[in-house]
């Protein structure tokens, strides 16, 4: 019964995100253990407090696209017009364009890529995120990178990634800049 329910919810969410939920439906048919304890991600991926909705996309959409630019990427994309982030903004960030993002959300965008990158230049930034937001805006930024970075990672150990993809941003197809090796502007 238990894993009738899951398997709804998880078809449930496919189909509001237009989603490929196969990796999941896969994790749940082989090991529903497995399946409940990757489930917690939800709760990491979902805390954001002390941040505006914007900030807390910029660090998710920025550090999945070190991991995916496809599928991942278009449903955290979703997730943010969903939330009320500008598509202009939700742009800007998938595209990595420092000159049209506002200037908190090129802070998350920077310090994602900094410690995506284990880059020592994220100590300065640090400072500014904590007097910005405070502790607990630091912690929800940490947590949103991290687990961002775990849905991709699973589909691609599972077999089930995809290659990169335009992504559509409110009626607009853009090409996600995914900036692996090269640091954030300062």
């Amino acid at each position: 019964m238990l894993k009738f329910l899951l398997r709804n919810a998880v078809r449930k969410f496919g189909r509001h995100y237009a989603y490929d939920t196969s990796y999941l439906t896969y994790l749940l048919d082989t090991d529903r253990q497995a399946f409940l304890k990757f489930n917690r991600v939800n709760a990491i991926a979902q805390h954001h407090r002390n941040v505006p909705p914007a900030v807390f996309f910029a660090a998710s959409l920025r550090a999945i696209a070190t991991q995916d630019c496809g599928p991942c990427l278009q449903l955290v994309v979703k997730m943010a017009l969903e939330a009320g982030v500008d598509p202009e903004t939700v742009k800007a960030i998938v595209e990595r364009d420092f000159s049209s993002a506002p200037d908190d959300v090129v802070l998350s965008m920077r310090y994602t890529e900094l410690v995506c990158q284990h880059a020592p230049e994220v100590d300065e930034l640090r400072p500014l995120l904590v007097e910005r937001w405070g502790d607990r805006g630091l912690v929800s930024l940490a947590m949103a990178i991290t687990a961002s970075q775990t849905y991709p990672t699973m589909k691609y150990a599972l077999g089930f990634g995809k290659t990169c993809s335009r992504i559509d941003i409110a009626q607009e197809s853009v090409v996600p800049v995914l900036a692996l090796g090269a640091l954030a502007p300062a």
